[in-house]
């Protein structure tokens, strides 16, 4: 789908998503907690906006299969098979 394609590369190209991909690829395994990611979050703005921007990340980023997210272990991880 080009348009998903496209999208995935906006994305990328967000300062927010540059650094979540740069924490994800430091992972051993590509992955973080959701928990830790909000608490990075959190640094920068309040917590509920940090919550609700995560929420948002998440939804985008699963959308253009950036990074997925694991409800039952809490765990965002990367999802870049198809690098493009």
């Amino acid at each position: 789908n080009k348009r998903k394609i496209i999208f995935k590369k906006a994305l990328k190209k967000l300062p927010v998503f540059e650094k979540i991909i740069k924490i994800l690829l430091k992972s051993e395994d590509k992955t973080i907690q959701k928990s830790r990611l909000l608490s990075i979050l959190s640094e920068e703005m309040s917590e509920d906006e940090a919550s609700e921007t995560l929420k948002s990340l998440i939804e985008l980023g699963r959308y253009a299969e950036l990074i997925g997210y694991n409800p039952e272990d809490k765990d965002v991880y990367l999802d870049m098979l198809d690098e493009q």
